[in-house]
């Protein structure tokens, strides 16, 4: 079988055979030799083209002017290699930026959920003033559960913990107490052992248990006779009746270690109302919308039990949400917000590009008039430009694609805790068909300019080297402004996003949080449920010397423990009774106190300031009158008059009246966004149940984090049944608050960075290039006495004008697309003008400095040389 070069040799060999005979031919005339082999070329025409046309009669042609283009386009790159490794590393910077986000929004967003028909589980929830978040009443849910129409299965569920002491060391394990039906429900079966039964089950949980894949692994070694043994946890002996599968993920972006049965909740309410979520699956062809209009027929049934169990003043909307959408609802916004910008980042990549390679394409006119001249078609030379684009954007698909490795792995390290799934992301055939998708499109885009500036090139003007084809037509003029306009516009509205999210994270961290969170250590303890539970007295020995204990460390200045720390949230609220005053009316939206408990020099470890009367200290205890200390907006909101101090107050609901003893300055216990509330803090030692103080405050003259070693010991010390504490600092728990801001502003500034360089070099090189293709017109200016300051602003002012265009075009932009952030903003407006301003003059100036080059470069022509030249 020939190859493509034998029949390339056989076609060479037959043209020039037929030039021969029609030579021999014209000699017979008397023509002489040399004449006659002229005048057969003439009267045969051009070879090239009819070798050409023969092959694509062949039909395999389109594989050999693909083979001819690819090994020209890699000649022009080996001839200007400095131009082809920059074109190949911009291509790369954006190709690889938009596959490491693919990546992430591939296994958060994309990413099917590791259940059985995953579409079809929803989380059924209450919204509205008088709700509880997203939990469920249990006789709602057992109202649901008979509506055997809408769900193929239904399941409630809560978090538990428990304390395990054998076999091995003491841990605390995060549990979830489910109703039988929970694995069927999710379409999940275990792989050893068996699922929960019925009888496994009781009212607040069974004493049978199914372990995670995980933990039996790292706690009993993976031992298959798992099933005829027990664990203890929290005082008692549990059956384990089987392990879940490797995969298993418990439905609620939460890390659990086991799973213990409890009974399903009656219909109808007992003597205490219990709060659980719920999850369920609905029935094949029923909808979201049908299911939620049988479960408001559900409720309109239940209202009245509804209202007198709760106390509420309407009963409740539930909506229904799909299980995925759930999951990922509060970092969706934030993964869409970065995809949109890395999606920019790739236009200005393809518009910058696009400039370079039109720039290039200008300067190659003489070379591809040359090829017109000879016989190339039009569309043959466009082709050609394509092909090289397409090479770029292939290398620069290949070079992104080992950046996304290392991008991958960065967002993993730096995105927050809350974002499920982030440890799957990775290059996969998804994440690597996305890549190629964006490298061939990202090609097309860079051939496009240069290929229509190509197609309108006069041959016979550029070969003479005229005026109109040295400075190049309007048409081309018009493209190069509309794609440096198109940049800076893109670039205003990164720089604008991240400008934002700068000034809200410079927002958040200049709010006096109403503490001192520097050299505070925070340490967490989970005292074992069954040993504390009924045993008051025991719990406030073990505070009292754990404080004792923590005093002793070395270089703690202050010991103490509260049961909330801040931004932790509130213990309880409630409304305010003051004595001698009329009872607040019983509604339940006038909660508006907050209550926390302390013990030991809590205020002192925080660095709160008491600004009248005392702080709790350890005289407060058990026995002794009851007191309480109010912050510094509860004094002004309740005691205009500033008698707080000495006055007695009482939670409603709460028969013992307590005097104030104290007032601390307003702290933000519910967070830096958060607005101060009126709030009190009790001592934890008069506490009813003696349950509340858990979490341990220490400040340090030193560093905190050296305490930890120290501490761990101790603890374990004063109680073996005690799980490790969780140790941390208070400024650490400050900034995992603001993860997702600080992750999504630290991006979008990347990326805003990104874009202003490369508008930067777009601009530089449009002009540079705009300046040697005007050298001709430049170097009549010059001779004919125009001065170099004339030259200079002719040059720059043309840069700066088009980023000024384009500065327009992106305030609008921003304006349009700063939006998205409201969600992530605070103390700012998504259409903050300091915020664009401050945008529009730095594009500006990235333009200036662009432009000056240039500049300078036109000013230092030298006339006479380029006038001889041409």
């Amino acid at each position: 079988m020939s190859t493509n070069r034998d029949r390339d040799q056989d076609l060479e060999r037959e043209v020039r055979a037929h030039l021969e005979l029609e030579a021999e031919e014209l000699r017979g005339t008397g023509l002489r030799p040399d004449e006659a082999f002229y005048a057969a070329r003439r009267a045969f025409g051009n070879t090239t083209l009819i070798q050409e046309e023969v092959r694509r009669m062949w039909g395999m042609n389109w594989l050999d002017t693909l083979s001819q283009d690819l090994r020209y386009a890699c000649r022009a790159m080996q001839k200007s290699p400095g131009f082809s490794a920059v074109a190949v590393l911009i291509a790369a910077l954006g190709i690889g930026t938009n596959t490491s986000i693919f990546s992430v929004v591939d296994a958060v967003l994309l990413h099917p959920l590791p259940y059985a028909h995953a579409d079809r589980l929803v989380t059924p929830i209450n919204i509205g003033k008088q709700t509880l978040g997203t939990v469920v009443a249990d006789f709602q849910y057992g109202a649901w559960r008979d509506q055997g129409a809408v769900f193929d299965g239904i399941a409630a569920y809560t978090a538990r913990q428990f304390t395990v002491t054998s076999p091995g060391e003491p841990e605390l394990l995060k549990a979830q107490a489910v109703t039988p039906g929970f694995l069927h429900t999710l379409g999940v079966a275990p792989i050893l052992g068996r699922d929960f039964a019925s009888e496994d089950a009781a009212p607040r949980g069974g004493q049978v248990v199914l372990l995670t894949y995980q933990i039996w692994m790292r706690r009993f070694g993976g031992d298959p006779s798992i099933l005829s043994r027990q664990v203890t946890l929290d005082g008692k002996l549990y059956s384990i009746a089987g392990v879940l599968p490797r995969n298993f993920e418990f439905p609620g972006n939460t890390s659990v270690s086991l799973l213990i049965g409890f009974s399903e909740p009656p219909a109808q309410p007992g003597n205490g109302v219990y709060f659980y979520n719920i999850i369920a699956r609905l029935r094949d062809g029923v909808s979201i919308a049908r299911a939620e209009s049988d479960l408001r027929v559900v409720n309109q049934r239940i209202e009245a039990t509804y209202l007198k169990r709760l106390g509420a003043n309407s009963s409740p909307q539930t909506n229904v949400v799909g299980l995925h959408d759930r999951l990922v609802g509060n970092v969706r916004p934030a993964l869409l917000i970065l995809t949109g910008a890395v999606g920019l980042v790739l236009l200005i990549v393809c518009v910058n590009l696009c400039n370079l390679l039109m720039a290039r394409a200008i300067s190659r006119q003489r070379e591809i008039a040359v090829r017109l001249a000879l016989g190339a078609g039009r569309a043959r030379v466009v082709r050609q430009l394509l092909t090289e684009g397409m090479l770029l954007a292939a290398l620069g698909g290949l070079a992104g694609l080992a950046l996304a490795f290392g991008g991958i792995r960065l967002l993993r390290a730096i995105a927050p805790a809350d974002v499920p799934h982030v440890d799957d992301a990775h290059i996969g055939s998804t994440v690597l068909l996305f890549n190629l998708g964006i490298a061939a499109l990202a090609g097309v885009l860079f051939g496009l300019a240069p290929a229509r500036g190509a197609s309108g090139i006069d041959p016979e003007a550029v070969l003479k080297q005229t005026t109109r084809a040295a400075t190049g037509s309007r048409k081309q003029r018009s493209l190069e402004g509309f794609l440096i306009i198109t940049e800076t516009a893109l670039a205003l509205i990164l720089l604008a996003g991240a400008g934002l999210l700068i000034r809200t994270f410079a927002s958040l961290t200049t709010i006096s949080p109403g503490f001192q969170p520097d050299h505070v250590l925070t340490a967490r303890l989970t005292m074992p449920f069954w040993k504390y539970r009924r045993a008051p007295e025991r719990r406030r020995a073990f505070v009292d010397a754990l404080i004792e204990t923590a005093r002793t460390a070395p270089g703690v200045d202050a010991a103490g423990v509260v049961a909330s720390v801040p931004y932790g949230g509130f213990v309880l609220s409630s409304s305010l009774e003051i004595e001698g005053q009329p009872k607040p009316p019983d509604d339940p939206s006038a909660s508006n106190v907050a209550a926390n408990f302390a013990a030991g020099d809590y205020f002192r470890a925080m660095g709160i300031p008491i600004l009248e009367g005392r702080a709790i200290d350890s005289t407060d205890g058990a026995g002794r009158p009851p007191v309480v200390v109010v912050s510094e907006l509860l004094a002004r909101r309740y005691f205009p008059d500033g008698h707080a101090v000495g006055s007695h107050v009482r939670l409603g609901g709460v028969s013992e009246w307590v005097e104030v003893v104290g007032i601390y300055g307003t702290i933000r216990q519910g967070g830096l966004a958060s607005e101060p509330r009126a709030e009190m803090f009790f001592p934890a030692a008069q506490a009813e149940n003696g349950a509340s103080a858990q979490t341990l405050v220490l400040r340090s003259t030193a560093d905190p984090r050296a305490l930890a070693t120290w501490l761990r010991p101790k603890i374990a010390q004063l109680d073996p049944d005690m799980p490790p504490p969780e140790l941390e600092t208070m400024r650490a728990y400050m900034s995992s608050l603001m993860s997702s801001q600080v992750f999504v502003m630290r991006l979008l500034a990347l990326f805003a960075a990104l874009a202003i360089l490369l508008a930067a070099i777009g601009i530089y090189s449009v002009l540079a290039y705009s300046v040697e293709r005007r050298s001709h017109e430049i170097g009549i200016r010059l001779a004919l006495g125009a001065k170099d300051s004339h030259i200079f602003g002719l040059v720059l002012g043309r840069g700066v004008r088009l980023s000024v265009a384009g500065a327009l075009i992106g305030v609008a932009g921003s304006l349009a697309l700063t939006r998205y952030l409201k969600s992530l903003l605070y103390g700012v407006t998504p259409h903050d003008p300091a915020t664009i301003a401050a945008g529009c003059g730095l594009v500006v100036l990235a333009a200036f400095v662009a432009s000056y080059l240039p500049a300078r470069r036109a000013v230092h022509h030298d006339a006479m040389t380029t006038l001889r030249q041409d």
